[in-house]
């Protein structure tokens, strides 16, 4: 799909039949962002972010690697030039990096 003028659409359609299968329902507002209970799963191009219970998180990711070629890398530390930091009582965000 690579390289052909509509593959950015086949690549949506593929992944939306995917999720809706899955029981991920497609926010109305943004065609990027799925919620499954607690879960959201957002997609940019084609970068998966999955937040929720890291069980639900590892039996997702399961799934994603069954249907298409794909790497987990692990725990989020940058994203979008967005950094993210955990610590035990909170999350910081930044964008040091993109002011620099």
């Amino acid at each position: 799909m690579y390289g052909l003028k509509g593959a950015p659409r086949c690549w949506n359609e593929r992944f939306n039949e995917f999720a809706i299968k899955h029981h991920f329902k497609r926010s109305k507002n943004d065609f990027c962002v799925y919620a499954r209970g607690h879960m959201v799963m957002v997609i940019y191009v084609d970068d998966i972010l999955l937040t929720g219970e890291k069980e639900e998180i590892e039996k997702v990711v399961l799934l994603l690697k069954k249907q298409f070629q794909t790497r987990d890398l692990g725990e989020l530390k940058n994203y979008l030039g967005i950094q993210i930091d955990r610590y035990h009582d909170r999350i910081k965000i930044s964008q040091e990096d993109m002011i620099d």
